[in-house]
């Protein structure tokens, strides 16, 4: 499943924190707070709550860790969470 987010990685090269702050209230406003501390934890993700900064530049590597995390946490593909992103980050 990594290697449909690292085709992705491809065309960002580097993720903005507007990325990874989608991601987080993706999560938040659908599955709930609980899920997206689920995810920040087995994806290693220190960041606080709400503290992407979305300009801020973070490594591909945490992007994608999230993502994996979330497939697995919402037992889904990660496709599944690629499609679901694109849908809520042009809402």
């Amino acid at each position: 499943e990594k290697d449909t987010c690292n085709k992705l990685l491809i065309i960002f090269n580097t993720m903005l924190g507007l990325i990874n702050d989608c991601a987080e209230q993706l999560v938040i406003t659908k599955f709930g707070i609980e899920a997206w501390h689920a995810i920040k934890k087995a994806a290693g993700c220190e960041v606080k709550d709400h503290g992407f900064e979305q300009h801020g530049h973070y490594p591909d590597s945490a992007t994608v860790d999230i993502v994996v995390a979330a497939a697995k946490a919402l037992s889904v593909t990660v496709d599944d969470v690629l499609e679901l992103f694109g849908e809520f980050f042009l809402q």
